[in-house]
């Protein structure tokens, strides 16, 4: 059996080292034991069999865990964990998603993190400086600084809303559309809020059963 694994494991190594001139291909079982080294930007398909990390990565990304360090546009879809440290272009699936800057797309998991989204964030734990679009799912904690689109979660928050929350608790400091919920709350309400108790705070008067109008 051992045997019949170091064969496969250096059958591997040189189909990679043959098939890889241009960085097509990358095998990581953990960084750094990547081939190529991680300084390479690959364009084509990166398998990390626990670990991997490269530059920026143009493809489609699988394994249980994998670091880009700095742009990637295609799809990854690991078991673990997706980092990335610039912007992202495309489709991120796994436990927990990373992107220290931009996603133009979706990041779907447990928990998902960007900077700034044009797109959707679906999972339990939404955070984003600033979305357009989609933040939510069936069980989720949303939070934007800043949203335009549309939030749907238990519990959904944001500095400035502009659209529509819905969930069971929702809150903003600005709020310019609509909150539709058990508990709505906003500091300043353009709009218009539905629910069993509903607050705008800088209003004469702040608290409404059912119905609620900020203007």
């Amino acid at each position: 059996m051992k045997k019949l694994l170091s064969i496969l494991v250096v059958s591997i190594v040189a189909f990679v080292a043959q098939a890889n001139p241009k960085g097509y291909i990358m095998v990581a079982i953990h960084s750094p034991g990547e081939l190529p080294a991680p300084a390479y930007d690959i364009n084509g398909v990166r398998f990390s069999l626990i670990y991997g990390d490269c530059q920026n990565l143009n493809g489609y990304d699988f394994g249980f865990a994998g670091r880009i360090r700095e742009r990637m546009n295609g799809a990854q879809t690991t078991f673990a964990f997706n980092i990335v440290d610039s912007d992202f272009n495309g489709f991120e699936l796994s436990w927990v998603n990373y992107v220290g800057g931009d996603v133009d797309g979706v990041q779907w998991g447990f928990y998902n993190y960007a900077t700034s989204v044009a797109g959707t964030q679906e999972g339990i734990i939404n955070i984003a400086g600033r979305i357009r679009g989609f933040q939510g799912g069936r069980f989720a904690f949303n939070w934007a600084d800043e949203f335009d689109g549309l939030q749907i979660g238990i519990w959904d928050g944001a500095s400035a809303g502009f659209g529509m929350q819905f969930g069971l608790v929702n809150t903003a400091g600005y709020m310019a559309g609509v909150q539709i919920g058990l508990f709505n709350w906003a500091n300043n309400l353009d709009g218009l809020q539905i629910g069993l108790s509903n607050v705008v705070a800088d209003q004469a008067c702040p608290w409404l059963p059912f119905v609620n109008v900020g203007w």
